[in-house]
């Protein structure tokens, strides 16, 4: 008898999925784990393994593997004994090196004494520290006890901070420092060798690990949120990160690290740093199931357009950093899909930052959103991913929709001297701009194009009033320039 002839039919089509889906065994042996916690006495321990074992089952890391070139074959290449990205940049060179990322589970690339390691240190670190003390257990679970914040490769993580910073995080417990006080303490070490920097340097991976952020010291919003966050966690402090995904009031997105106050409540460093967002969330080890149980049946065929909303890590925490409002919709009734999106400008475009359930008839709700902010509805299709519908809607700081849509006077002069809110935004002499109006039919109508004759302004005649404008650089492409209102003789900027 073969080996196939031995195995039940339930056994062999379990196999059988398991080739064809190139599933591994677990590498970390959790029943070991659950036996050693149940008979220490102490239950956090326990809770600790449980917790991490239901929720890291459908997590994924992002793995950077090098290739050398000449022989197709895997290099082995430590980021954390790289100096920076321009010695990074050279041995790829020099060495005819590649690089290709890859998702990997998490089930298969953490070992049990790797758990049971990690395990022993969150806890220590929980006991160690005084701003811990009477905190719930909630906050340990969800917020210093995870292993990592989201995709990123697991790596050092919080062991470099400890060796390097032990000794000030030390002091400033036997000092009885908050947790504010940690974190602009050690914002400013690590501001000793890591640098902001947009675009212009090495990236190896969408979600760098800690070794890759050691190596090329420097990056952007997001690459700072993933940094102070393992910081934090070496203090013992509970740390993750908050996203926006598209400010909605400005161009662009950001990232902030979010750490426990002297309260036991989530925050930023700057309180009020998030509160212009239109959507804000917080990245969760926890397995949410929003995504797989609320969103994804509803997808069906459509290519869901909000690629961050794609998993079960995360929680609208929008309502936590500002003044939100439930916006409702409604979809004429010859449109049938299961779901719509709400959209903000974004570079030039309309981008879903949310969505709603469509219900039976026809009507639904997008939940906790920005106020003071300008959208409009999107609604799925097959083709194009979304398009439009209906008009955009200005949702005031009291939460009140109005309709864009200019009324029947006219502005005699409209004097403008900036393109959107940025510092580098100004009217320059000699330069040509065209003043853009939204029009009954909820499209961008050109108004005029003039030259600027004088340094820092630009003046327009007879214009429509009361509707969103934009002033655009004859020079770009248009993905810069945000709208604004016009009231007082002065823009508004959306």
């Amino acid at each position: 008898m073969n080996f196939t002839q031995r195995l039940s039919p339930t056994i062999l089509l379990g196999v059988v999925i398991c080739l064809l889906s190139g599933c591994k065994r677990e590498s970390v042996n959790w029943s070991t784990l659950i036996e050693k916690y149940s008979k220490k006495g102490d239950s956090l321990y326990l809770k600790s393994v449980l917790y991490l074992r239901e929720n890291n089952r459908d997590l994924t890391s992002e793995k950077i593997t090098f290739i050398d070139n000449a022989t197709g074959r895997e290099r082995d290449i430590r980021l954390d004994t790289i100096a920076n990205d321009s010695i990074l940049d050279a041995m790829l060179t020099n060495m005819d090196l590649d690089y290709k990322r890859e998702e990997v589970s998490d089930l298969q690339i953490f070992s049990t004494d790797y758990i049971d390691r990690h395990i022993e240190q969150a806890v220590g670190m929980w006991r160690r520290y005084p701003w811990t003390k009477d905190k719930p257990d909630s906050l340990f679970l969800n917020y210093l006890l995870p292993y990592k914040v989201l995709r990123e490769a697991p790596s050092k993580n919080i062991d470099f901070f400890i060796e390097q910073y032990r000794t000030v995080i030390d002091s400033m417990a036997y000092e009885k420092a908050n947790t504010d006080v940690v974190y602009w303490k050690l914002n400013r070490e690590v501001g000793k060798w890591f640098s902001f920097s947009g675009d212009d340097h090495t990236i190896l991976s969408h979600s760098p690990s800690l070794d890759e952020l050691l190596c090329i010291k420097k990056g952007a919003c997001y690459h700072y949120a993933i940094l102070y966050a393992y910081m934090l966690k070496s203090a013992g402090i509970p740390a993750t990160v908050a996203l926006v995904p598209k400010w909605g009031s400005k161009n662009g997105d950001h990232a902030e690290v979010l750490f426990m106050d002297s309260t036991g409540k989530m925050v930023t460093p700057e309180r009020n740093r998030l509160a212009n967002a239109s959507k804000i969330f917080w990245m969760t080890f926890k397995n949410q199931r929003i995504w797989s149980t609320e969103i994804k049946p509803l997808v069906g065929g459509y290519n869901f357009a909000i690629p961050y909303l794609k998993n079960d890590h995360w929680i609208d925490a929008t309502t936590q950093h500002r003044e939100t409002v439930n916006i409702p919709f409604s979809l004429p009734g010859d449109i049938k899909v299961p779901f719509a999106y709400i959209c903000v400008y974004n570079y030039g475009r309309w981008t879903p930052v949310f969505w709603g359930k469509v219900e039976a008839d026809n009507k639904g709700i997008f939940k906790n959103m920005g106020v003071d902010m300008l959208y409009s509805v999107g609604i799925p299709d097959i083709q194009d991913g979304y398009r439009l519908i209906g008009k955009t809607f200005l949702v005031d700081t009291s939460g009140n929709v109005h309709i864009v849509a200019p009324s029947s006077g006219f502005y005699a002069i409209m004097c403008l001297d900036k393109v959107n809110t940025g510092a580098r935004s100004s009217v320059a002499k000699g330069e040509s701009y065209t003043l853009e109006y939204y029009d009954v039919n909820g499209k961008w109508e050109k108004l005029a194009t003039k030259k600027c004759e004088s340094t820092g302004v630009i003046e327009f005649q007879h214009v429509p009033a009361n509707t969103i404008y934009r002033l655009i650089n004859e020079v770009g492409d248009g993905r810069l320039e945000r709208p604004f209102t016009y009231d007082n003789e002065k823009p508004y900027w959306r």
